[in-house]
């Protein structure tokens, strides 16, 4: 489920979306993070990230993501 700040839907025993500061389908916080911002105090979640195979945090500049209907 979705979570924000106000409404903790993760399975995670802390809320992610405030730790975070970004609303995301946060199961246990993240392995993915469209919604970061650039002004995040923890370094690697900074921005657009996500988290490889390999563990290491990948950074971009913008992110596109579609939905397609049922």
């Amino acid at each position: 489920m979705f979570s924000t700040k106000s409404r903790d839907n993760d399975i995670d025993s802390n809320n992610c979306a405030a730790y975070f500061d970004a609303c995301w389908w946060f199961h246990k916080c993240y392995t993915s993070l469209l919604t970061g911002t650039y002004g995040q105090k923890l370094s690697f979640a900074r921005g657009i990230t996500w988290n490889s195979d390999w563990g290491y945090y990948k950074f971009a500049k913008f992110a596109t993501m579609m939905i397609r209907p049922n």
